[in-house]
């Protein structure tokens, strides 16, 4: 038909991982896919996976492409699923096996009254919570004055779908109160098309009181839920520049309310991310009446959270949104600095100095009442971001001269490298490798100190300073790094164990250095090979023959190939009742 979209097989690709497409071809070439059919601009299916139940797909098409995909599989690590990507290869390849039907609309529209009444009733008697959406007025009899509009329904409504609300439905999701927001939203947009403000942003806030009532304890968020969160957010922003709206006093501060109850809940949650923007929407909004209320809301909660948590996780945001309420509120600056010191925050109590042009005072704080690297670190940032580059890196200096601590000296590094500093940057890599050994930093320094010309003199120190306070696993680790394969494995009897945070330093030097020491190699490998085997399992087998692998090519190397064969041919007797080694060293080649 010259009227159906089209889609290509590029398009599905890109809309699926590698490991979905792949498993999603498997189910189409296995007819997996069912009960095909076209309306309109969407198709649906059925597709048979791993439960009895068959999933529901659906996408809908454009001119363009794909434009969207739903299924009701338990999936949720990006991109479509190999149920729809099933789906959209059957119609792909077989278009014609797609039945036309006509549309919802369009069939609703046929229809008589009393055909529709029957149909909403078996629906309703089938799922009976759709009831509260029959009880909701309709938009038309809200603007016409038919009806006064009565939040009871829809909060109803919100309320079945929150209550004992969990992640899991059998499908892996539950979207009810994503579907439920969405239903009670649509309502309200043909509100605001019709240029009812007051009463659409009488039902979007409803939705957000609704929501900052769900229990916590079932609560567990999806993308779904964020996007119908955030389309509700964005509603009422309009609705709020809207004089019908902002002028009525009490339901601004109603709104004002019900965004200020997502921006707590979602802080008592654990922090989601849901509200990040709140407080900026908030505030944008409130006039100098509102304040005084706002103010003790917030300040209630932030003395909750930080009791609940006996501590000041999460009081921050909390505290942030108080001094944006005293600058709204024009607090003098001197209480307002004053605040903050009182609430111990003083990170934001920086960033207030900063911003009113005291740094000395600022930089009073940072040295003198910041305690632990990652606040430092996040003031310093300020510090720089305000044109004090240089006044940032020499506090830093500072801190660390009176107490040294490595992930600071991490932050003053990476300035240093930045700005092009090498001498700072050669003077702080030398204190890291002292501090911390590691090759990493030893290679960092090497890079450094080669490129002014001072390595030759410092790497015989370093070599030294390792070996006279024990560091033999990095020693190792270093002689691997510049290639001195021959120190490496002379070095290595002096590891305790012969291992490195978990990891085998014998079998690092063998695999590193095995072309050069194939002689050296080979035992470590056999040993380690050996015991990949006796543990067992398919996975335990690949890397045994990896390592047979590398045992074949140093004795080819050596010019000992009947050895080898005398070796991987005990190895095959001796373990002839393990058929998936056996496959495993076939596939190795071995």
């Amino acid at each position: 038909m010259a009227n159906r979209p089209h889609i290509t097989l590029q398009q599905i690709r890109t809309r699926a991982s590698g490991q979905s497409f792949s498993r999603g071809e498997s189910y189409y070439n296995t007819d997996a896919v069912t009960n095909t059919i076209r309306r309109g601009d969407e198709i649906e299916a059925l597709c048979q996976g791993s439960y009895p139940e068959p999933y529901r797909v659906w996408a809908q098409l454009d001119k363009t492409g794909i434009v969207a995909t739903r299924c009701n599989c338990e999936y949720d690590w990006g991109g479509d699923c190999k149920h729809v990507v099933a789906l959209l290869l059957t119609y792909l390849h077989q278009p014609d096996q797609f039945e036309a039907r006509q549309t919802l609309q369009e069939g609703l529209l046929k229809r008589s009254k009393e055909d529709l009444i029957d149909i909403i009733m078996l629906m309703v008697t089938r799922y009976p919570d759709l009831q509260t959406i029959v009880d909701s007025p309709t938009p038309n009899e809200v603007v016409t004055g038919q009806v006064p509009l009565d939040t009871l329904s829809v909060r109803q409504q919100l309320r079945d779908a929150f209550v004992g609300y969990v992640y899991d439905d059998g499908y892996g999701q539950d979207f009810a109160p994503s579907r439920a927001m969405n239903q009670a939203a649509s309502v309200a947009d043909r509100l605001s098309q019709r240029g009812d403000w007051p009463h659409a942003a009488a039902v979007y806030r409803t939705i957000l009181e609704e929501f900052a009532k769900m229990d916590e304890g079932y609560f567990y968020p999806h993308d779904d839920l964020y996007d119908s969160l955030y389309r509700v957010t964005a509603a009422l922003e309009q609705c709020l520049t809207q004089p019908a709206v902002d002028e009525n006093d009490d339901e601004r501060r109603a709104i004002l309310n019900a965004l200020l109850g997502v921006f707590i809940w979602d802080m008592q949650m654990g922090g989601y991310g849901l509200s990040d923007d709140m407080p900026e929407l908030i505030l944008r909004f409130t006039h100098r009446e509102d304040i005084a209320a706002i103010r003790k809301r917030v300040e209630a909660a932030r003395d909750q959270q930080m009791k609940r948590y006996q501590g000041n996780w999460g009081a921050e945001a909390y505290i942030t949104f108080l001094t944006e309420l005293d600058m709204l509120d024009e607090v003098d600056q001197d209480v307002l600095i004053g605040r903050l010191y009182g609430y111990g925050m003083d990170y934001l109590l920086t960033a207030k100095l900063l911003a009113f042009g005291r740094l000395d005072e600022a930089i009073d704080v940072i040295q003198n009442n910041m305690e632990g690297a990652f606040e430092q670190k996040r003031a310093l940032n300020l510090l720089a971001e305000r044109g004090q580059e240089v006044k940032a890196q020499q506090l830093a200096e500072d801190i660390l001269a009176s107490k040294y601590d490595y992930d600071l000296a991490r932050w003053l590094l990476d300035r240093y490298r930045a700005n092009g500093n090498q001498e700072g940057l050669l003077r702080w890599q030398k204190r890291q490798m002292a501090e911390r050994p590691s090759v990493q930093n030893y290679g960092e320094l090497k890079t450094i100190a080669q490129a002014l010309g001072q390595w030759d003199d410092l790497r015989p120190q370093i070599i030294r300073d390792l070996d006279n306070r024990s560091e033999y696993p990095v020693l190792t680790q270093v002689y691997l790094h510049d290639g001195e394969w021959a120190l490496a494995w002379d070095t290595l009897p002096k590891v305790r164990g012969n291992t490195y945070y978990g990891r085998s330093l014998e079998l690092d030097v063998a695999d590193a250095s095995y072309r050069a020491t194939p002689k050296r190699a080979i035992p470590v490998f056999i040993k380690y090979a050996r015991q990949h085997i006796d543990k067992r399992g398919r996975d335990n087998y690949q890397q045994a023959a990896s390592l047979l692998a590398k045992v074949q090519q140093a004795y080819d190397q050596l010019d000992e190939i009947e050895t080898w064969e005398t070796l991987i041919a005990e190895l095959r007797q001796e373990h002839k009742r393990l058929p998936a080694l056996k496959d495993e060293l076939n596939k190795a080649g071995l």
